[in-house]
């Protein structure tokens, strides 16, 4: 069972939904940040109802896939994707 934590990222609707992210991260190869696995159009409706809580995080295709990354975490060789 995954322990229940009191604080969650703004973006997730409710406790259930954040332990069954954490819950699928800790099993992960390769764990990531919330912000990894968003998307750009579901940042723009966070931000809308205020509720994303990185707004900094940009959108870029590495290597075929499309993730989200904290400014300091882009590297120059990313393809930054667009609105």
């Amino acid at each position: 069972m995954v322990a229940r934590f009191q604080l969650r990222l703004a973006c997730f609707d409710n406790a259930d939904e954040w332990d069954a992210w954490l819950a699928y991260n800790k099993l992960s190869h390769s764990p990531v940040t919330p912000c990894h696995d968003c998307t750009k159009a579901y940042q723009r409706a966070m931000l809308a109802a205020g509720r994303c809580e990185n707004p900094t995080v940009i959108f870029v295709r590495r290597n075929g896939e499309t993730m989200g990354l904290l400014p300091h975490q882009v590297f120059a060789t990313d393809e930054v994707v667009g609105e």
